[in-house]
């Protein structure tokens, strides 16, 4: 399949990287969940919260 137009290789990225992080915030859940640590998620909050913060 060709991509029909200049923007779509962005497009795609951004779909995988949004991917990506969906992936990564759903097993920073479970592995949270499994091992009954809730600080672990608060922590990975405040984390992505700084990291966006500096760019």
């Amino acid at each position: 399949m060709s991509l029909p137009t200049m923007t779509a290789p962005s497009a795609w990225r951004r779909v995988m990287m949004a991917t990506k992080q969906t992936e990564a915030v759903k097993q920073l859940t479970y592995l949270a969940g499994s091992l009954k640590a809730p600080r672990i998620l608060e922590a990975v909050g405040r984390l992505a919260e700084q990291a966006r913060a500096a760019g």
